[in-house]
């Protein structure tokens, strides 16, 4: 048995359920204290892929050159060199604690680490240049892009940035805002950026993969939920805007509004995602007898599936996922 002190929604948290309820489970549910799994699935939680964290690094890096230029009027210059050493230096010590893990070892409690070192306890020279490209064009393209000349253009002391170190931007689900059955859900909105551009609120969201039809279908849907919290805090949907930038590529500054049909398909997803999950749960008590969800680990099903599975980091405890 796990439990959770109460349901929220993020799109990361919707996406994990679509594509595995196990993976949710093991990610969202905290094992009791007394579990005998419960230091293995800590760490596991703190597991990522090289992709991911050359775009975790790539976010980190521009949140610092808004916030240098916000707070200093400084625009930073070869952001990917500070980036690239982060990104090395984050790798040896992914190694360090995978090695240390293998043997047995307790390992730090607070660092990330790379799954595949973990699993084959080496590195992956090609894989590693592939994450210090991406870093390089991202970052290169950013200081030379539409975007950042425009951004630099807007009011500074009305912008909005979020960090993985920031209270997470969020609103609490109403009937006022189109929600029936989920009223009451507290929504996370993992924005990286909201600027005031004339009578506009821009919703910006730096992107450091690769743009297809599939990637931009879901950044779309993304960013539809964003705009449910900038209508929450008072903003007229005709004034909210929503600019994805897939630094990859050079793209034209270009904010377009959300349409009446995006918002009802995002408060849907909501919505539906709060049945299901609450169709796996039921109330209870944790460990200290606070009340709580509870929610049984046989009622959350693997989706086994070879990339997924591949990639994902609690596969060294999910018999679904290790082949027969």
């Amino acid at each position: 048995m796990a439990t959770s002190k109460f349901i929220s929604w993020s799109h990361s948290r919707h996406e994990l359920f679509q594509k595995c309820p196990r993976a949710f489970f093991f990610e969202h549910y905290p094992w009791g204290e007394r579990d005998p799994h419960e230091d293995i699935l800590a760490f596991l939680k703190r597991g990522k892929s090289i992709p991911l964290l050359a775009g975790d690094i790539v976010h980190e890096q521009v949140s610092l050159a808004l916030r240098c230029f916000r707070d200093a009027g400084a625009k930073l210059s070869d952001l990917a060199a500070p980036a690239l050493r982060r990104f090395d230096s984050d790798l040896a010590l992914s190694l360090q604690i995978a090695q240390r893990a293998r043997k047995g070892l307790k390992p730090q409690q607070t660092a990330n680490f790379i799954l595949d070192h973990l699993v084959s306890g080496e590195r992956s020279e090609a894989m590693e240049e592939a994450g210090r490209q991406v870093i390089r064009q991202c970052l290169t393209n950013f200081e030379a892009s539409e975007a950042w000349e425009a951004i630099r253009a807007t009011d500074t002391s009305r912008w909005q940035t979020f960090t993985s170190t920031d209270d997470r931007p969020h609103f609490t689900a109403t009937a006022d805002l189109g929600f029936l059955r989920s009223a009451g859900v507290r929504v996370y909105t993992a924005f990286d950026l909201t600027l005031v551009d004339g009578d506009d609120l821009v919703i910006v969201d730096w992107k450091s993969g690769k743009k297809t039809h599939e990637t931009e279908a879901t950044t779309n849907k993304q960013l539809a939920g964003y705009c449910l919290w900038a209508i929450s805090k008072g903003y007229k949907k005709r004034h909210v805007k929503v600019q994805p930038v897939y630094l990859l590529y050079s793209e034209p500054w270009k904010p377009r509004s959300v349409t009446r049909d995006e918002l009802t398909q995002a408060i849907d997803r909501i919505e539906e995602h709060y049945i299901r999950e609450s169709q796996l749960i039921r109330r209870g008590s944790d460990e200290d007898w606070n009340p709580a969800h509870v929610a049984d680990r046989a009622d959350f099903l693997p989706r086994p599936h070879p990339s997924r599975c591949g990639s994902c980091k609690f596969r060294p405890v999910c018999s679904a996922a290790k082949p027969n």
